[in-house]
């Protein structure tokens, strides 16, 4: 993990700029996606940044859709696997 200071057009952040090892899954709010020095930055509420390949336009696309929801990424063998996380609820019915 390294922390950096990334600036860029919109965007002045020390938010740790980190890559998933084998195995590794992130879960959080995804806030933005962009792309910085030929790699796929995904920037979550939490203090990480992630550090994508970006050799994947549908992957991009598919990450940008879901900015604004709970996501996990998972690296699997250097493949990258997204899912939307839903939130549980502990709420009763009432009748």
């Amino acid at each position: 993990m390294r922390k950096k200071k990334i600036v860029n057009r919109k965007y002045i952040t020390t938010q740790k700029l980190i890559r998933l090892e084998e195995f590794q899954e992130i879960v959080g709010f995804l806030n933005r996606v962009y792309e910085e020095e030929g790699e796929l930055i995904a920037v979550f509420q939490i203090e990480h940044m992630i550090i994508l390949p970006n050799d994947n336009h549908r992957f991009r696309k598919q990450l940008e859709q879901m900015i604004g929801n709970r996501i996990g990424i998972l690296n699997v063998d250097n493949r990258y696997v997204v899912r939307r996380i839903k939130e549980k609820t502990n709420q009763k019915e009432t009748t």
